[in-house]
């Protein structure tokens, strides 16, 4: 262990044969005609031009394999935004361990406020029962499985846990059955403008309860609208053609995506 300073770094011994190694690979491809003096620019080693900058115009073109003419230069990306307001959720401390992950929060427009092209999402915690047992039985709040924030576009600030305003979604008493955090997808499903409850199981199995709106809102529970053989780590939710209903793709162990329609009403 001469060559080493300590279990894992080189001295400068063991970084000198690092060093005849590379010398000798790159002697090798030299020998062989791979490496050849650069053209002459104009420009001198030293000149400040000479830096290369990401930029639109500081890339050239792209040589791929990939045998066909699916690949193009679209143009350099852009895009415009607008900061509109600053609403923020602070949290002090955790209901669970489990929740260091964040694995319970998801965000959906699940109700509507004012200008219907007014769109907030909602902040929403789906409490499996593990966390349920943990934060009721320490007394930080009375969590049933599916809770959320109300947004209304109003700024809002909580300083701890105690002052969130956590409201109740009576799903599984109208009809959906419990489905593990893990598994919770929301997106609009009929394209009616609200978030549907979406579970996928471990097989990736898609089951359904529609949004019939309100505060809080109601479900109603649809069961299972999709099986294929894709597991649920493998499936991807998103609204593919445009009429904004959510479809289904599965991606397949070679790499292959499959996407199925959404045709619901």
């Amino acid at each position: 262990m001469i060559d080493y300073s300590d279990t894992t770094h080189p001295n400068d011994y063991g970084y000198s044969m690092m060093a005849a190694i590379w010398w000798e690979a790159f002697q090798a491809v030299a020998e062989a005609g791979f490496l050849i003096d650069p053209i002459d620019t104009g420009l001198g080693a030293d000149d400040a031009s000479t830096t290369c900058m990401p930029s639109a115009s500081g890339f050239g073109s792209v040589i791929t394999t990939m045998g066909n003419n699916f690949g193009y230069n679209d143009g350099a990306y852009a895009h415009e935004s607008e900061l509109t307001m600053t609403n923020w959720v602070l949290y002090n401390q955790a209901f669970n361990h489990s929740m260091l992950d964040y694995n319970q929060f998801h965000f959906a427009e699940i109700t509507k406020w004012g200008d219907q092209n007014d769109l907030h999402d909602e902040l929403i915690l789906i409490m499996d029962p593990a966390d349920r047992e943990f934060a009721n039985a320490n007394g930080d709040h009375i969590f049933s499985y599916f809770n959320y924030l109300p947004n209304n576009g109003d700024p809002y600030y909580y300083m701890d846990d105690a002052t969130i305003s956590w409201q109740d979604v009576d799903i599984v008493g109208q009809g959906t059955p419990e489905c593990l955090s893990r598994g919770v997808r929301f997106g609009d499903i009929n394209g009616d403008g609200l978030d549907d409850f979406i579970c996928l199981n471990e097989n990736g199995d898609e089951f359904v309860s529609i949004n019939n709106g309100g505060s809080p809102p109601t479900f109603t529970y649809h069961g299972q609208i999709y099986k294929d053989r894709f597991a649920q780590a493998d499936v991807r939710l998103a609204d593919v053609d445009g009429d904004g209903r959510l479809d289904y793709c599965g991606l397949d162990s070679d790499g292959s995506m499959y996407w199925y329609v959404c045709n619901s009403e």
